[in-house]
Protein backbone atom coordinates (compact mmCIF):
# COMPACT_ATOMS: atom_id res chain seq x y z
CA UNK A 1 0.00 0.00 0.00
CA UNK A 2 2.83 2.42 0.79
CA UNK A 3 4.24 1.90 -2.70
CA UNK A 4 0.97 2.99 -4.29
CA UNK A 5 0.78 6.08 -2.07
CA UNK A 6 4.38 6.95 -2.97
CA UNK A 7 3.76 6.61 -6.69
CA UNK A 8 0.61 8.75 -6.48
CA UNK A 9 2.50 11.47 -4.60
CA UNK A 10 5.30 11.42 -7.19
CA UNK A 11 2.68 11.69 -9.94
CA UNK A 12 1.24 14.74 -8.17
CA UNK A 13 4.74 16.27 -7.98
CA UNK A 14 5.25 15.68 -11.72
CA UNK A 15 1.86 17.23 -12.51
CA UNK A 16 2.65 20.23 -10.31
CA UNK A 17 5.91 20.83 -12.16
CA UNK A 18 4.16 20.53 -15.52
CA UNK A 19 1.46 23.04 -14.50
CA UNK A 20 4.05 25.50 -13.18
CA UNK A 21 6.17 24.99 -16.33
CA UNK A 22 9.32 25.27 -14.20
CA UNK A 23 11.17 23.13 -11.70
CA UNK A 24 13.55 25.78 -10.42
CA UNK A 25 12.15 25.53 -6.88
CA UNK A 26 12.37 21.72 -6.74
CA UNK A 27 15.49 19.90 -5.57
CA UNK A 28 16.81 16.61 -6.94
CA UNK A 29 18.28 15.67 -3.55
CA UNK A 30 15.26 13.96 -1.96
CA UNK A 31 14.55 11.90 -5.07
CA UNK A 32 18.17 10.87 -5.63
CA UNK A 33 18.48 9.75 -2.00
CA UNK A 34 15.27 7.73 -2.38
CA UNK A 35 16.58 6.09 -5.58
CA UNK A 36 19.84 5.11 -3.87
CA UNK A 37 18.26 3.79 -0.67
CA UNK A 38 15.54 1.88 -2.51
CA UNK A 39 18.15 0.35 -4.83
CA UNK A 40 20.14 -0.82 -1.81
CA UNK A 41 16.99 -2.26 -0.26
CA UNK A 42 16.28 -4.18 -3.49
CA UNK A 43 19.83 -5.54 -3.41
CA UNK A 44 19.67 -6.57 0.24
CA UNK A 45 16.29 -8.22 -0.30
CA UNK A 46 17.50 -10.14 -3.35
CA UNK A 47 20.50 -11.62 -1.55
CA UNK A 48 18.24 -13.09 1.13
CA UNK A 49 17.23 -16.69 0.49
CA UNK A 50 13.54 -16.00 1.17
CA UNK A 51 12.86 -12.68 -0.53
CA UNK A 52 9.31 -11.70 -1.49
CA UNK A 53 8.37 -10.58 -4.99
CA UNK A 54 5.80 -8.01 -3.76
CA UNK A 55 8.45 -6.21 -1.70
CA UNK A 56 10.76 -6.05 -4.71
CA UNK A 57 7.94 -4.84 -7.00
CA UNK A 58 7.01 -2.13 -4.50
CA UNK A 59 10.60 -0.91 -4.28
CA UNK A 60 11.12 -0.98 -8.06
CA UNK A 61 7.89 0.98 -8.58
CA UNK A 62 9.21 3.61 -6.17
CA UNK A 63 12.56 3.74 -7.96
CA UNK A 64 10.83 4.21 -11.32
CA UNK A 65 8.60 6.97 -9.91
CA UNK A 66 11.61 8.78 -8.44
CA UNK A 67 13.45 8.53 -11.76
CA UNK A 68 10.38 9.97 -13.50
CA UNK A 69 10.35 12.92 -11.10
CA UNK A 70 14.08 13.53 -11.67
CA UNK A 71 13.55 13.43 -15.44
CA UNK A 72 10.68 15.91 -15.12
CA UNK A 73 12.76 18.21 -12.92
CA UNK A 74 15.54 18.09 -15.49
CA UNK A 75 13.29 18.74 -18.47
CA UNK A 76 11.53 21.70 -16.83
CA UNK A 77 14.68 23.31 -15.41
CA UNK A 78 15.26 26.80 -16.83
CA UNK A 79 18.37 28.97 -16.81
CA UNK A 80 18.40 31.46 -13.98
Amino acid sequence: MNGVIGVVSKSAQIRSIQVAKTSNSVSYCFYIVNIITSSMRVYTNLILPNWEILVIINLVMGIAANIAVCATIHSYRTEQ
